[in-house]
Formats: structure tokens, C-alpha cells, sequence
């Protein structure tokens, strides 16, 4: 088990890079930081952490977190720095990819995005988000981060979130980018977090909680037509650029996938092009990642032509950077995962 430090740092707090420094002496995996770039003086929202609603002084004397989170990679060399959120909507997300790709860059990989969308209104509202359409803004601003992170001239045209090719550099040290946590315990967090992160950052989960999150992939995968035959799972710093998991790791999923005779082997995070084809050729069978399953249930579920469309376009985007493996996606088995919308217009035509 790895463990954290999560709190509040302010101005009151002194250097935090003192205090980066002995958490990884003694032993801790990474470090967390909040944000709450202002605090309105005047406001209906109550806070739930006080008896009578009211906000904590120390709300107000929040530091920057990427400001904080430098100061501790400076001062250390294998902490993990992440936010613990950055409330998301609350940033121009074209100015927001660049401080992450800059502390990515120079940390050497160490930083890990949580993600929120936050409970003030009024902070919100002032910040320029979308409060009651905050998921939806959230998922905008995310994505388009990706595309600046992941290409050298990035776009985005959106209903928040709308701009032309543009270079935003330098990239950041992991690939294809810093994990993107979502926050929270909705109800549909875990759908947010198939579609569009790469994992939960629960608010006081037990460990019974996570037991059930992630029963939730499975549930997904069988809502795309699979029936699950076991599960694994590998907690790596950053995955590996080949195959994304460790090259022993590798070898076990390839003798899970023989002893079982399985036909799928679903990766709970986002690959790469080069990381699916690579994992593929290692464990014998075909591979789908978390987009690629998600947009198989929305294409199974498609009853309109209007619908069929806005996923066919979606899953055409989605393959577009992985044209190498479309003479694999001609060899498919039509109706199953990955085979439909237009994997079926490739296999009649």
C-alpha cells in the first residue's frame, strides 16, 4: 500500500517544500493540495464542514497548489505531486495544460491530476463556471487539455471550450499525459471516469467502496456483451511506454488470458496506439481500453440514425491516430466488442 499526505497549505504554513521534502524522507508516496482560488464574502451557499454553514477562516489563505506542488518538486526527487482537486471549470483550460505540462516537464513525471468541480456557487459563478452544468464544462476542459497535451498543433471546438490550432509546449513527461483523477461520489462518477479520466479519487470511501468501484468495470464491460472471467490489477508510478504495464505483469495477464481461453483482455485506463498493438502481440488476444469500451456499449445502445452518427463520428475520432491497427479491426468477429458502428461498415464493405 502506498500512502499520501493530503491537507491544506497556506501562507501561514511556511515553505512547503520543507515539508515535501520530510514526507518523502519518511517514506510517503506523494503529496496533495487543495484550492479555493477565492472566497466570496458574501454568499447563500453553506459549508457542510461547520455546525452552522459557515466558511472556515483558513479557506481564504489557500496557497496556489501549482505553485505549492513546484516548491515540493524542487525539493524532492520521487514524491508524487497531485491536487487534491483543482477545481477544473475554475481555470482557462488552455493556460491550466500549460502550468501542468511545465510541472510535469520539470518534476520529471510526478504529477497527478485530481480533478473537481467543487460545492461554491458562488466562488464558482465568480470564476466564471458554469455551476449548474459543471460536469459537462468539466468533461470540456479536460479534453481539450488532452488534445494540447498529446498534439503538436491542437484544436478544440466545444460548447465551453472553442479554439484553433494552436502549439502548446512542452509536453508533459508522462505519456500520453499526467493521470487525470476525477473526484467525488456521484452516482455517475464512474461512467465520467470511463469516458473521459483515468481513475477516482473518492471522498472518504472505506474500503468497501472500492471493492464495489471496481466491480463497476465489470459491470460495464458486461453491458457491452462480456462475460468476465477473472480481473488484475498493477499500481505503477507511470505506465510503461511499450505495453503500459510491467513486463512481468505482462506474462501473467498472457497466462491469465491462455488459462481461461478469453477472447478480450479490457485495460481499465487509456492506451496509446503503440501501447494496445504492443500489449496485443504479448498476450495473444485482442485488446480494448476504456474508450474504446464505453463507445462499444453507446454504439450497441444507439437507436436513432441521429445517434448512430454521433457515435460513429465519435469512435472514428477515437480511431484515427490508431490507422495501424485497422487491418486488426477488419478481422473482427461482427456484434462483438470494438466490431460495431463503423468496425461493421468495414467488415461489409
Amino acid at each position: 500500500m502506498k500512502i499520501g499526505v493530503s491537507g491544506v497549505a497556506s501562507s501561514r504554513h511556511g515553505d512547503i517544500g520543507v515539508l515535501a521534502k520530510k514526507a518523502e524522507e519518511l517514506g510517503f508516496e506523494s503529496i496533495w493540495l487543495p484550492e479555493h482560488p477565492v472566497v466570496p464574502v458574501n454568499h447563500n451557499t453553506k459549508y457542510r464542514g461547520t455546525a452552522d454553514g459557515s466558511i472556515p477562516e483558513f479557506m481564504s489563505h489557500q496557497i496556489n497548489p501549482f505553485i505549492g506542488l513546484t516548491l515540493a518538486a524542487a525539493a524532492t526527487t520521487t514524491l508524487k505531486l497531485g491536487t487534491g482537486v483543482c477545481l477544473v471549470t475554475e481555470h482557462n483550460p488552455l493556460d491550466l495544460a500549460k502550468q501542468i505540462s511545465t510541472l510535469d516537464h520539470y518534476s520529471g513525471g510526478r504529477f497527478i491530476f485530481g480533478i473537481g468541480t467543487g460545492w461554491f456557487r458562488e466562488e464558482s459563478e465568480i470564476m466564471g463556471a458554469d455551476f449548474d452544468h459543471r460536469w459537462t464544462q468539466a468533461r470540456e476542459h479536460v479534453l481539450a487539455m488532452k488534445e494540447l497535451w498529446t498534439k503538436d498543433a491542437a484544436e478544440y471546438h466545444g460548447r465551453y471550450v472553442d479554439f484553433p490550432q494552436v502549439r502548446c509546449e512542452p509536453k508533459p513527461a508522462q505519456k500520453p499525459h499526467p493521470p487525470v483523477m476525477l473526484g467525488g461520489n456521484a452516482a455517475n462518477v464512474f461512467n465520467r471516469v470511463v469516458r473521459w479520466g483515468d481513475g477516482w479519487m473518492p471522498t472518504g470511501a472505506t474500503p468497501e467502496d472500492i471493492v464495489k468501484a471496481r466491480a463497476s468495470l465489470s459491470e460495464l464491460a458486461e453491458a457491452a456483451g462480456a462475460r468476465v472471467l477473472d480481473s488484475d490489477y498493477q499500481r505503477r508510478d507511470r505506465p510503461d511506454a511499450r505495453t503500459a504495464f510491467g513486463k512481468g505483469k505482462v506474462e501473467e495477464l498472457g497466462v491469465l488470458c491462455k488459462q481461461h481461453e478469453a477472447e478480450l483482455l479490457i485495460v481499465d485506463n487509456d492506451l496509446s496506439p503503440s501501447q494496445a498493438r504492443n500489449l496485443e502481440e504479448e498476450v495473444g488476444v485482442r485488446v480494448v481500453d476504456r474508450t474504446e469500451l464505453i463507445l462499444d456499449i453507446f454504439a450497441s445502445r444507439a437507436r436513432t440514425r441521429e445517434a448512430r452518427w454521433q457515435v460513429e463520428l465519435a469512435q472514428m475520432q477515437y480511431l484515427r491516430p490508431r490507422l495501424m491497427r485497422m487491418w486488426t479491426h477488419l478481422e473482427r468477429t461482427e456484434g462483438a466488442i470494438g466490431a460495431r458502428g463503423p468496425g461493421e461498415t468495414q467488415l461489409e464493405t
